[in-house]
């Protein structure tokens, strides 16, 4: 295969002839088994699929978003279709190239620059909707094509907007801090397996996440404070009110002046009094 045999440039990995080489497999039936053989060569069957992640880490990397929407979507899709025809042991090659791993999970998913810390950031870049939508259907398929696995492998916050948009409802126990040591064998398992429990939201190692330090507070001071919010709640409530208000006595005012009427100010007694203790 060319890609193989050529080297891929850092300034363009995915130069005139490589990206027709990859357009030329994308409308090519790999799935038959001629080219399975092919593809997956017993001597050496990640060599193309290592080729294929090599250019797409190379490719996030220097590329802007025009060139990241027209070139690496093509690239993110013939991912997607060798994944599907891959055997087991190069499926689970894949996900540990391409899902977040132990490392990337010491801060918020995303956060790195490891490639599937890059692929996250990309998967809610909204002015790449195409890439948005391949990197994301990828990253679904490599989650075995489960919410709850989705969820544990990228966090919910870069898998519910796809799960979303798709359909796809999310079980509660998706929102469950996590880790494969403490798992059954009824629970969906990550594609990638962690140690620690992690986050269900961003992903991040629970040890890793900075601890907030509070004050310990009373009981009474507990509701003391949250008295004192429900009074600012009130006050913010009525503001709004008299603010309405104001804009209702303006109008009524240019009303009566061109109608040469007497105006009706606006009679919110209580709102004046919560606000500015008058009225």
């Amino acid at each position: 295969m060319i890609m193989t045999k050529r080297p891929i440039l850092a300034s363009k990995p995915l130069e005139a002839r490589i990206a027709s080489s990859v357009n030329a497999l994308l409308n090519l039936s790999l799935e038959e088994k001629d080219n399975v053989e092919k593809f997956f060569p017993k001597g050496a069957p990640n060599v193309n699929v290592d080729r294929l992640i090599e250019i797409l880490d190379m490719a996030t990397k220097v590329y802007v978003e025009d060139e990241l929407e027209s070139l690496v979507s093509p690239l993110l899709a013939l991912l997607r279709k060798v994944y599907a025809i891959a055997p087991k042991d190069i499926q689970s090659h894949l996900q540990q190239h391409l899902l977040p791993r132990d490392e990337d999970r010491k801060q918020p998913l995303g956060r790195n620059e490891t490639l599937p810390a890059r692929l996250l950031r990309l998967s809610s870049n909204a002015t790449t909707p195409q890439m948005r939508e391949s990197i994301s259907t990828l990253l679904f398929d490599l989650s075995d094509q489960d919410a709850t696995t989705m969820v544990q492998n990228i966090g919910y916050g870069f898998a519910s907007g796809f799960l979303f948009s798709h359909g796809v409802p999310i079980p509660e126990s998706a929102m469950e801090a996590w880790s494969t040591s403490d798992s059954d064998v009824s629970h969906p398992r990550a594609s990638n397996e962690s140690s620690k429990p992690f986050n269900p939201i961003t992903g991040q190692h629970l040890e890793s996440e900075p601890k907030v330090e509070m004050p310990n507070m009373t009981q009474a001071e507990k509701e003391s404070e949250a008295e004192r919010l429900y009074v600012l709640f009130e006050r913010y409530s009525t503001l709004a009110i008299l603010l309405m208000c104001r804009n209702a006595d303006w109008t009524h005012q240019v009303t009566a002046d061109w109608r040469g009427e007497r105006r009706k100010p606006c009679g919110n007694s209580y709102a004046r009094r919560q606000v500015y203790g008058i009225g």
